[in-house]
């Protein structure tokens, strides 16, 4: 499975932010966030962590229908 590197989640955070720097035309990071809160934007890291946790989870409830399929005999 991929987990994304804290490198890898801090350059998309950064282009993100200088993404919506360039829209909103502004050099200030706190402005950033604080349009990021006034429109439910989520950082993208918490969005990795979420859609990773989501992932998980579908994948674990899959894995329980798959295993509660095969009937084990002992004999």
């Amino acid at each position: 499975m991929f987990v994304p590197f804290v490198r890898d989640k801090r350059f998309l955070e950064f282009t993100v932010t200088r993404s919506l720097m360039k829209l909103f035309q502004t050099g200030s990071a706190t402005v950033v966030s604080d349009c990021m809160n006034f429109f439910n934007l989520l950082p993208v890291s918490h969005q990795i962590d979420i859609r990773t946790a989501k992932f998980l989870e579908l994948s674990w409830v899959a894995k329980g229908a798959h295993c509660s399929k095969i009937k084990l005999t002992i004999t």
